[in-house]
């Protein structure tokens, strides 16, 4: 039977720092988004001149509740909001999105201010963003006028929209209300991909929810 100590001292093994990790759990979902970018954003001034077109996630999950999007925040975003450590390499938005008809226009209705387009397609590739595609595909890379923006159909170790919010719940982020993944739905959806930086994810979100447990007694 796995402890807590267990739990925690495997976390130590793998060069995570438990201190970051309750520093980050005394900050609000928001905060954390926020550190998250100010980071990126120092960072990628330390790798080249010039600026990346940056993730402007205020302006999309307003625009998604404005038009009354049934979504859930899951990746990387979710992961910083619920305290994680461990910065994503790009400040990407991943959302799982309900694939009924009205979900499907209200999707296209939230994002087409932001000329949404199929990331790493040929440029010749016909893309036309409405309800329409959006019936025959599932999952869609799209940059945006806003940064990358992740939609996701099926979530893999979790399922459809369904069966991801049950593992879900909601976070004040923006002055709004959005659901998010849960640490344990964050842990299995990782344990499932399976790469050695998703293991190193697990293993923190493991000693993050264990930590978290120990501040609700």
């Amino acid at each position: 039977m796995t402890t807590k100590q267990d739990v925690l001292e495997k976390a130590k093994e793998y060069g995570i720092d438990l201190t970051l990790l309750y520093e980050n759990l005394s900050l609000t979902p928001t905060e954390r988004i926020e550190k998250l970018k100010n980071t990126l954003e120092f960072v990628e001034e330390l790798r080249k001149p010039g600026s990346k077109e940056q993730s402007k996630a205020k302006d999309v999950l307003t625009h998604l509740k404005e038009f009354d999007v049934d979504f859930i925040i899951i990746g990387g975003m979710a992961t910083i909001a619920r305290g994680s450590t461990n910065i994503p390499i790009t400040n990407d938005i991943d959302i799982c999105y309900a694939r009924d008809k009205k979900n499907l226009v209200n999707l296209v209705k939230a994002l087409t201010p932001f000329h949404p387009h199929l990331r790493g397609a040929p440029k010749d590739l016909p893309f036309t963003f409405d309800e329409k595609t959006l019936e025959i595909g599932l999952n869609f890379p799209l940059s945006t006028d806003a940064g990358y923006i992740d939609l996701i159909g099926e979530v893999s170790g979790l399922g459809n929209y369904d069966e991801v919010l049950k593992y879900s719940e909601k976070l004040q982020i923006y002055d709004m209300e959005c659901y998010f993944l849960t640490i344990e739905g964050l842990i299995k959806n990782k344990k499932v991909a399976g790469k050695e930086k998703d293991l190193r994810a697990v293993i923190e979100l493991e000693a993050l929810l264990q930590i978290k447990k120990d501040k609700e007694k």
